[in-house]
């Protein structure tokens, strides 16, 4: 999935860098959203997607 891609490519490689505020512009999101898509709906979709993918993660660092 492309948006797995760009996380893995942009996860922070400086563990000091790791936990500032992060912002993501709406011109930005709205390539992935239909354009009747609440805040609320998009920030649902992107929690479930960060919700697997780090699980996707933990199970493969089990491994």
């Amino acid at each position: 999935m492309e948006l797995m891609r760009i996380l893995n490519e942009n996860a922070p490689k400086d563990e000091s860098n790791r936990f500032q505020q992060l912002t993501i512009t709406k011109k930005k999101l709205q390539e992935y959203f239909p354009t009747f898509y609440t805040k609320t709906q998009m920030e649902k979709v992107l929690f479930d997607l960060l919700a697997d993918w780090k699980k996707k993660n933990e199970e493969e660092e089990g491994e």
